[in-house]
């Protein structure tokens, strides 16, 4: 071995795919600086959304599904008792 670490053919087919799909974006939107992440966001959900692999939430979908700063809710304290 060459010590190197292969990933499985299927997510460099499908990393090669959000790439590409990313470099057509950037381009339709008019090369611009800055927006890299954006466009592969927007890549990966339109590559996902097309391959068998849909049904599997990206980095990108868990890191919207909770939003920045949210925190668990905190469980009631328990009532304090009346004194007569």
């Amino acid at each position: 071995m060459d010590g190197k670490q292969h990933k499985p053919k299927s997510s460099d087919d499908l990393v090669e795919k959000i790439r590409r799909r990313a470099h057509e974006i950037w381009e339709m939107s008019g090369r611009p600086d800055g927006q890299h992440h954006a466009h592969w966001v927007q890549a990966e959900k339109e590559v996902r959304a097309h391959t068998s692999d849909a049904k599997a939430p990206s980095a990108a979908d868990k890191a919207a599904a909770k939003p920045a700063g949210a925190k668990k809710p905190r469980a009631k304290a328990p009532a304090k008792k009346k004194t007569p």
